[in-house]
């Protein structure tokens, strides 16, 4: 039984890394195209990285 929540939270942590790289990116691409909404898109960007953050604190708590 502990063995599938360390799995999860170990996927948990891989979908964390995405989340990483994608507000690296979103970074990268607004800085070789800016737009009006640059502002935006980084600032979904930072709270999907932080929320994910947050929910694996959450599932390791709860473990």
């Amino acid at each position: 039984m502990i063995a599938g929540k360390i799995i999860v939270i170990l996927i948990m942590v891989l979908y964390a890394v995405f989340a990483f790289i994608l507000t690296k990116r979103v970074k990268l691409m607004n800085a070789n195209l800016t737009t009006p909404q640059s502002k935006l898109f980084e600032r979904i960007a930072r709270i999907h990285m932080v929320l994910s953050i947050f929910v694996i604190i959450l599932a390791t708590i709860n473990l």
